[in-house]
């Protein structure tokens, strides 16, 4: 995009003064500012614009009372106010910041996005220090702690022994059905629940929210639109294709009995990373991270995409040329 000026920017880490709500009782006190529509925004300041861009502090209109009365400026970008109000006080004092200049012509056509990295917490380490001490392989699939079910092998029943063993910890998870007739192949979803509490505590109660891995989302966006050629892509059913360990399959317990309301149901557990369970979209995520690592020599450029250019389950790429998307 070319533009008729050149933009000059600068940063900084922080202002410490906030645009301050403006006290309407007080301003309507005043008859030359009663008809004026401020805005209402309040909070910290985005944006402060330099003395070049001097068209947009043209003032349009002036609306001024008597002396060391609050003055009402109009200008392209709307009204503000200048003014002391005595009523509250000696005004703040301001602070001088060092500024940098911003190089904006690289933030535009660098296709890579530098984000910050998130400092992980100690619980965050030991987090992450269980996913990689739980994460295996089994048969291709990865196993990491933590009508359709059935036949896909995401639940399956326990047995009458399975049931007298003296197991520990067990939890039951409360399910129910959402319709969704938008979606024709899978109308009714079965939807669990380990945030729902009985007696204070949910299975989310014992469970760590883990360091955050779904991916950097003003990253991906960036990143999408540095070539011409875009792609996206789906992982489909990302949870349910990790397996738990047996263990954590048993605070994973639900009761069944497919409507049969004259039939006692029947116990199942969850098999598979379930959605709703605090730690799983980072569970998954994680897993993602780990598969790329491990195939990063014979598939350098996939495992790149899903290292940098992966939100949750979704793929976000551009590249080049065609070809470059095959």
């Amino acid at each position: 995009m070319d533009l008729p000026f050149i933009i000059e920017a600068h940063e900084i880490d922080n202002t410490i003064l906030s645009v301050p709500a403006l006290d309407r009782k007080w301003l309507n006190s005043f008859f030359h500012l009663r008809d004026v529509e401020f805005p209402p925004k309040a909070g910290p300041i985005d944006l402060i614009l330099g003395v070049q861009y001097s068209h947009l502090h043209a003032e349009e209109e002036v609306r001024q009372g008597l002396p060391f009365q609050p003055v009402g400026k109009g200008t392209r970008l709307g009204w503000h106010v200048i003014g002391a109000d005595n009523t509250k006080g000696p005004p703040q004092m301001c602070s001088i910041s060092f500024v940098q200049k911003i190089n904006m012509e690289q933030s535009y056509e660098t296709p890579y996005c530098s984000c910050p990295k998130v400092t992980m917490s100690k619980e965050d380490r030991i987090a992450m220090k269980l996913f990689e001490a739980s994460c295996t392989k089994e048969e291709n699939r990865y196993v990491i702690a933590l009508g359709e079910y059935l036949a896909n092998g995401w639940a399956r029943p326990l047995t009458e022994e399975e049931l007298k063993r003296d197991i520990k910890p067990v939890y039951y998870l409360p399910h129910h059905g959402v319709y969704r007739p938008d979606k024709p192949r899978t109308p009714l979803r079965v939807v669990f629940d380990p945030a729902c509490k009985y007696q204070g505590v949910s299975l989310n109660s014992f469970l760590c929210k883990e360091p955050c891995l779904i991916g950097n989302l003003l990253g991906v966006l960036l990143r999408f639109r540095a070539d011409p050629v875009a792609f996206t892509g789906d992982i489909s059913k990302m949870f349910l294709q990790i397996l738990l360990p047996e263990k954590d399959t048993h605070v994973h317990r639900f009761l069944w009995r497919n409507l049969q309301t004259q039939e006692q149901p029947a116990t199942y557990v969850l098999s598979r990373v379930t959605f709703g369970d605090k730690p799983s979209p980072d569970i998954a995520s994680f897993v993602m991270l780990r598969m790329a690592k491990e195939n990063e020599t014979e598939y350098q450029d996939a495992s790149e995409i899903l290292c940098r250019d992966r939100y949750m389950d979704d793929l976000i790429h551009s590249c080049s040329t065609p070809k470059g998307s095959s």
